[in-house]
């Protein structure tokens, strides 16, 4: 059970959120409430990534967990207030889900089981609407969401990558899919083969998303794009036959890029961060797209479809000439890089504490020390040692006091004079002399012999 943990934690805060407040069964007043909470939700996590750090966000835990169940109870149970319930839910979704991904980023196959809690979830929102009652629906999602508790117990595996790049991307795409959903819903709510068959091609195009090798991901998004631009193709053609298809092809493409950002978000050094920001795209980019869709709603002729669909086919030209042709030279983390290199006073070379000062340093400074060391920030420290940025600022200062530094610049500059001198003395003697006693003693050694 201990193993499912993460698993059953992200499963549960996505069956959640399906269920109710994006436009799930739960819930009452359609699109306008779905905005209310996605506004809400947005804020909410950007607010997360940028305040909060590990050890502060497992303590809101428990009280954003009965948050989302007084919300959710709250919203159902009673018939005033609801914009009330979801702004709160918002809030209590945001700590959840960033919480779910942290989990989540500590196993050793985080993408695998993400996408698997994503075949779950919306496995099991496709049982929860054959259900008739709203009360066993509601029952149901409140006895499973406590199972979105989760314990961030091993660190993150994964590397910074270009994150900043990739979230104007990001909102864009899901701008224009929030606004072509507003378009597609109501044609094929009223023109569905068989209602709840667009999740089963989400969920075939998720199990294919995660064949394809992590080097080759960036084919995740290039595919989204396009698979986008044929639904609205096939939108364009009208009928009951062209309502369905259009909507499978967009849940094809939503089930491609949620495994990209998954694995974007999952493969960063921080994952508050990274959650917080990744999926503040995601409904931020939503928001923006089903609140045009209402101002167009008017609009529906072949105008609306033709500046989507040139939307889509720039974004996946702007995405493949500037990823290609040099934003990897020009991306945050090169900067970043280029500018620790600039700032360092000395290189250092090796990653080991001198020897001088491991019998100064407590075990906890040590691991401080030498995170100061691989160039990380006091927030990055802290979330290595899963401790509060102030825990590392403390460590910091006994570093300066034992070992007699005044600031970072200083600290880092006797780290090199010190392993210098260690590379010293380790390194064999080279004098004539030397070199004369070490001959005659092999000399010596081998007539013996």
């Amino acid at each position: 059970m201990k193993k499912l943990r993460p698993l059953l934690s992200f499963s549960a805060i996505v069956f959640w959120l399906l269920s109710w407040p994006l436009q799930g069964p739960l819930l009452r007043g359609g699109p306008p409430e779905t905005q209310l909470f996605l506004a809400a939700h947005t804020i909410a996590l950007i607010l997360t990534a940028v305040i909060l750090d590990r050890g502060r966000l497992r303590r809101l835990q428990p009280l954003a967990l009965l948050g989302a169940i007084v919300a959710t109870a709250g919203y159902r149970l009673t018939t005033t207030g609801a914009a009330g319930w979801l702004l709160f839910a918002g809030i209590c979704g945001a700590l959840l889900m960033v919480q779910a991904g942290c989990v989540l980023s500590g196993e050793r196959a985080p993408l695998r089981q993400a996408a698997m809690a994503l075949l779950i979830a919306n496995l099991a929102l496709f049982l929860l609407i054959r259900i008739d009652s709203s009360v066993l629906q509601t029952t149901l999602v409140l006895l499973l969401l406590p199972l979105a508790a989760g314990k961030n117990e091993q660190p993150p595996q994964g590397q910074q990558r270009d994150l900043p790049y990739y979230l104007p991307l990001l909102i864009c795409y899901h701008l224009v899919a929030g606004l072509m959903y507003a378009q597609m819903l109501p044609n094929y709510q009223q023109a569905a083969w068989w209602p709840g068959a667009e999740l089963f091609c989400y969920l075939a195009m998720v199990a294919t998303a995660l064949k394809i090798r992590t080097e080759h991901g960036d084919l995740r998004l290039v595919a989204a794009f396009l698979t986008a631009t044929v639904a609205l193709v096939l939108h364009g053609i009208g009928g009951r036959t062209g309502a369905n298809l259009a909507l499978f092809a967009m849940q094809a493409a939503a089930g491609l890029i949620d495994v990209f950002v998954l694995e974007l978000m999952l493969t960063q050094r921080n994952p508050v961060t990274a959650f917080g920001y990744g999926c503040a795209a995601v409904t931020g980019g939503i928001f923006t797209g089903e609140w045009l869709g209402e101002l167009l709603s008017s609009q529906t002729g072949l105008v609306s479809m033709a500046g989507i669909l040139a939307l889509n086919l720039t974004l996946v030209l702007l995405y493949l000439l500037g990823r290609h042709h040099g934003s990897r030279a020009t991306s945050p983390n090169s900067v970043k890089r280029q500018l620790f290199t600039a700032w360092q006073p000395a290189p250092v070379t090796s990653r080991e504490i001198p020897s001088e000062w491991r019998v100064l340093l407590a075990p906890k400074e040590q691991q401080t020390l030498l995170g100061v060391m691989a160039g990380l920030t006091y927030r990055e420290i802290a979330e290595e040692m899963a401790v509060s940025s102030s825990t590392v600022k403390t460590y910091m200062q006994r570093i300066y006091v034992k070992t007699g530094c005044s600031c970072q610049k200083d600290l880092l500059r006797h780290v090199a004079t010190l392993q210098s001198k260690q590379q010293d003395k380790n390194r064999p003697a080279t004098t004539i002399i030397d070199r004369l006693v070490t001959g005659l003693r092999s000399f010596g050694k081998a007539r013996n012999n």
